[in-house]
C-alpha cells in the first residue's frame, strides 16, 4: 500500500480487516448514539465534535478530510454538520467529490 509516496508494504487483506473492524466499530457507535437520540425527535445531523467522536478520530483529522473533499458535509448557518448518511458514505469510501 502506498500513500503520498510512502510505501507501507501492508498486505491488502490486513488493510481490509482493519477497515472492516473500524466500520463495525463506528456503525455500532452510530447505532448506540442514534438509539440515545430517540428522545430528541427530528435530530438528523451531528456536529463536527460528535462526528469525530463517532468516527473515532480527532476533530482536526475530520476537518482535514472535509477540506480535502473526502467527506460530504452540510452547513447550518456557519456551522458544519454531518448526516448519518454522510458518515456512512465516508466509511464506505463513497464520500466527498
Amino acid at each position: 500500500m502506498s500513500t503520498d509516496g510512502i510505501n507501507l508494504n501492508i498486505p491488502e487483506d490486513l488493510v481490509d480487516e482493519i477497515a472492516n473492524r473500524l466500520v463495525d466499530r463506528v456503525v455500532a457507535k452510530l447505532a448506540d448514539h442514534l438509539g440515545q437520540q430517540e428522545t430528541t425527535p427530528g435530530r438528523m445531523a451531528f456536529s463536527e465534535a460528535e462526528a469525530s467522536e463517532l468516527l473515532g478520530v480527532e476533530p482536526h483529522v475530520l476537518r482535514e478530510q472535509r477540506r480535502l473533499g473526502r467527506i460530504e458535509h452540510s452547513r447550518i448557518g456557519r456551522r458544519i454538520a454531518y448526516t448519518p448518511e454522510q458518515l456512512a458514505d465516508f466509511l464506505e469510501g463513497k464520500g466527498g467529490t
